[in-house]
């Protein structure tokens, strides 16, 4: 009886593989795809952005996205500076400063800003930010 069970689930899990979306690459990971029209493509892979040239196959991929991020300033004692995004939360995303106006951030330590730059997710709750420009919330 236990060996059917074990058989009958094995099959399942087999069986509903068979409909999962693929990447251009053969890569099965989950996807989330948005894709236009004839006169150029435009997928999107989760945090990832690919662009397809029309009349090509050639891919550009593109992890940093111009974005406005708002966020509190948290100043580490390495001078490390960061933008957290949703601190209140479990689920805070921290974005490393790494080019933009760092003198002045870090008076801002403990301060909640908007900040406009390129940003490069580098896990689920992390990720790099260049801060262009950016205004401190009242």
């Amino acid at each position: 009886m236990r060996t059917a069970v074990l058989l009958l689930t094995a099959l399942f899990m087999l069986s509903c593989g068979g409909n999962q979306a693929k990447k251009p690459d053969g890569n099965t990971n989950s996807v989330s795809g948005v894709e236009t029209g004839k006169t150029g493509k435009k997928i999107e892979y989760m945090d990832e952005l690919v662009l397809v040239k029309e009349g090509t196959t050639n891919e550009v991929k593109m992890s940093e996205i111009s974005q406005t991020v708002e966020g509190k300033i948290d100043v580490y004692d390495d001078g490390k500076i960061y933008l957290t995004k949703l601190w209140e939360t479990k689920s805070a995303v921290s974005f490393e400063v790494v080019e933009g106006p760092i003198k002045e951030l870090k008076k801002l330590n403990g301060k909640i800003i908007t900040a406009e730059g390129k940003v490069n997710k580098t896990g689920p709750y992390s990720g790099t930010i260049k801060i262009k420009s950016y205004k401190l919330k009242k």
